[in-house]
């Protein structure tokens, strides 16, 4: 917890290429967040990151706050053989409405996430329903 607000810690092994995938996410998480305050872009919607740095043998990124469940969670599970009842139409809407929005504004701040994924937005319900955020840079 931080100033009481839950939080998301990422941890990795502290091993050369993680420290260098750790300290490259945490600069463009700090990069998208200062283009957002100085664009005011509503539909750039990823995480600042609080504090970033090594405890032990473990590197870290501490995140501002906790989101809600990855698209994957809120996906139904598939039967046996790949067919299930599918995702309901408003699940659809919001991940490619918002999504390509916050791709858009990724992109306009000179970034390419290279690894989207439902596992890779999560959803927030703070404010006026649930909103798509893009993570794991």
């Amino acid at each position: 917890r931080h100033a009481g607000a839950a939080v998301a810690i990422k941890v990795q092994p502290r091993h050369c290429k993680t420290i260098f995938q750790i300290t490259t996410e945490h600069h463009v998480l700090q990069r998208l967040a200062a283009h957002q305050e100085q664009h005011n872009d509503p539909h750039l919607r990823v995480q600042a990151p609080l504090a970033y740095g090594c405890h032990d043998d473990a590197c870290y990124v501490l995140v501002t706050r906790l989101l809600g469940p990855t698209l994957l969670a809120l996906l139904p599970p598939g039967g046996e053989d790949g067919e299930g009842a599918g995702p309901a139409a408003n699940t659809l809407l919001l991940a490619a409405w918002q999504g390509l929005q916050v791709l858009e504004s990724v992109h306009a701040a000179g970034y390419v996430h290279r690894d989207v994924k439902p596992e890779n937005l999560a959803v927030s319900h703070a404010g006026r329903g649930a909103t798509l955020h893009l993570i794991d840079f």
